[in-house]
């Protein structure tokens, strides 16, 4: 059986109706005055009865006119609990990919990356945690998370590890500082300086203090900052050092007021990597992402 109207034309009826005038009511529907009234005589015609009378004042309902606002309103008000009922199901079918990191990586190129991704995956959500490498690994084996990015400071054994970047680490001073003249460093060149640091003990500097140790020469941390802006302007005013990773440093390499050294240790080349429990069991979304970390890395970071 083929309908000759439609929810629209429902939908104007009953606010017609509500109004008790076209013009309101085609109002309320967004429709034109012409057009509706055109509508409403398509409507009566194609069941066959009249719905309103028409008076100087507006319209009323006539009898047949009174049913169909009854069984209007149900059908409309049915359609509408159909679709609250699906937005559950419907936002059930979104996806939601748990990934961890360090403070230093999300620096990098990863939310380049995991932007690049969501665009095309308009279905996918990501949540991105930051944390120390040591609770992303333990959250990793708990499956708490599905995939991390990190330089690995503990075993990985179990773990699927794959290469994402090289990320060494550099020495930032104030461009009038004795240090800034070479062109690179070892640690125990610069272990004597007065060290600043973000807040927080991050797992390098728990490192940096470690190798300071075994030297019997502690580590001096003067200052801590929030955020990596802060830390190069206080290295800027001569402050003190810094240590962070060449991606967190590399829009900065156009200040006046700061050089970046090498650190020549064997350590310092640091290896940016992306870590999975078992890529067999990773969700549908899980999977997606880690291989579009894997395109990402073979676009831009093609030799790791």
């Amino acid at each position: 059986m083929r309908l000759h109207y439609d929810l629209v034309d429902l939908d104007l009826f009953i606010n017609v109706a509500r109004w008790g005038n076209l013009t309101r009511g085609a109002a309320a529907s967004n429709i034109s005055p012409g057009p509706a009234s055109m509508r409403i005589r398509k409507l009566e015609a194609a069941l066959n009865v009249t719905l309103f009378e028409r008076c100087s004042k507006g319209v009323t309902l006539t009898s047949a006119g009174s049913q169909l606002l009854c069984r209007a309103t149900s059908v409309l008000a049915q359609l509408k609990s159909i679709d609250k009922g699906l937005q559950p199901t419907i936002a059930e079918a979104r996806q939601r990919v748990k990934v961890s990191t360090t403070t230093f990586a999300t620096n990098g190129s990863l939310l380049s990356a995991i932007d690049s991704f969501l665009q095309h995956s308009p279905d996918v959500d990501v949540d991105v945690d930051v944390g120390q490498a040591s609770e992303i690994l333990l959250a990793l084996r708990r499956k708490e998370i599905e995939i991390a990015v990190l330089c690995p400071n503990a075993s990985t054994e179990g773990l699927v590890s794959l290469p994402y970047q090289c990320d060494p680490l550099l020495v930032a001073v104030s461009v009038d500082h004795p240090l800034s003249s070479g062109s690179s460093l070892s640690f125990l060149d610069l272990v004597d300086q007065e060290f600043l640091s973000l807040s927080g003990e991050s797992a390098n500097y728990a490192f940096f203090r470690k190798v300071a140790v075994e030297v019997n020469r502690p580590l001096k941390v003067r200052m801590r900052v929030s955020t990596v802006a802060q830390l190069l302007d206080m290295v800027g005013r001569g402050m003190g050092v810094a240590v962070l990773p060449a991606s967190v440093v590399a829009k900065a390499k156009g200040r006046s007021d700061l050089r970046f050294v090498a650190l020549t240790d064997r350590w310092a080349e640091r290896e940016v990597r992306i870590l999975v429990d078992d890529p067999d069991q990773m969700s549908p979304a899980g999977h997606r992402l880690l291989t579009a970390l894997c395109e990402y890395r073979e676009r831009h970071h093609p030799s790791h």
